[in-house]
């Protein structure tokens, strides 16, 4: 009897790399920095990053500077809260990715966390979020998609 478990070919052969051809590697060119957006993908270069409320989605003016006893204009919820942190993660421990002594109870509500950063998010309100300039109602939309072109 064989000392292989198995007779199908290619288990436990011998000299196996040897037979492979080795090819050359190739000269691969640089890779871009990561902080530099790439060309071609996501979002378009026009996108700006904004504050906005993790309640309502409202934006923030622009140099708004959250304190502790800061709520939202539009919805009235506290601004100096966990969900609206940059540091706010679900996986980490005390949902908090610095070294927090203990955990905040209410992730929604307003706390004095030392470590609280506003969590800035890309406004995706320009072009790209903008639909197709044309016709108000679908109807003639769809008549002139299909319509038979003279």
């Amino acid at each position: 009897m064989s000392e292989r478990k198995y007779r199908h070919r290619g288990y436990m052969d011998s000299g196996r790399d040897d037979r492979r051809e080795r090819r050359p590697q190739e000269k691969r060119a640089p890779r871009p920095p990561q902080d530099l957006p790439r060309p071609g993908r996501g979002m378009e270069r026009s996108a700006s990053e904004v504050y906005r409320c993790s309640s309502c989605g409202n934006a923030l003016a622009p140099g708004f500077v959250v304190t502790a006893e800061s709520t939202c204009s539009s919805c009235g919820a506290p601004l100096h809260c966990c969900r609206n942190c940059a540091y706010f993660d679900t996986s980490a421990r005390f949902e908090c990715t610095q070294p927090i002594p203990a955990p905040i109870p209410g992730k929604g509500s307003a706390n004095s966390c030392d470590f609280f950063k506003m969590r800035a998010v890309l406004d995706a309100t320009g072009r790209r979020a903008a639909g197709p300039a044309g016709f108000a109602d679908p109807r003639q939309a769809f008549d002139a998609l299909f319509s038979k072109k003279k």
